[in-house]
């Protein structure tokens, strides 16, 4: 039977280079299946968890946003942030979630008469903070499967 090489790489390092049987990503529609043979496509992925098999074992990484390319066997994996179940710090992240929600929610409640500049400034602010809350939970999820 054919395999498929992965690759996941984020800005720092190479995280993951090896063979597997199949991958399941968290494309920007849903979860997306990969098997040998799949047709080349280029997705966007969302946070969340991507797992892959290698038999009858599944690994689990957590992933922030990105790109997955996938054609002649190989999938790879482009992501701002990525770790492996095993890495997560549960705690940490369930931290780093109460937290972005409290800062969301401090943005959301204030009143909308600031300028236009300053509401810029408040749109990038909210979305850093929803990319934390985001990779906090893409986080818990992977950790779930240690």
């Amino acid at each position: 039977m054919d395999k498929l090489q992965l690759e996941v790489l984020t800005p720092s390092r190479i995280l993951l280079e090896t063979e597997v049987d199949h991958v399941v990503l968290p494309g920007s529609m849903g979860e997306m299946g990969i098997l040998p043979q799949h047709i080349p496509v280029v997705t966007m992925l969302n946070g969340g968890v991507l797992s892959y098999f290698v038999g009858q074992k599944q690994s689990y990484l957590a992933v922030q946003g990105g790109y997955a390319q996938v054609g002649n066997n190989r999938v790879t994996v482009l992501v701002e942030r990525a770790a492996f179940a095993e890495e997560i710090d549960v705690v940490v992240a369930e931290q780093d979630e109460k937290d972005a929600a409290e800062h969301l929610k401090q943005l959301l409640s204030k009143s909308s008469r600031a300028s236009e500049a300053e509401e810029e400034v408040e749109r990038k602010r909210a979305a850093a903070y929803e990319a934390q809350l985001l990779w906090a939970i893409a986080r818990q999820s992977a950790s779930q499967h240690k």
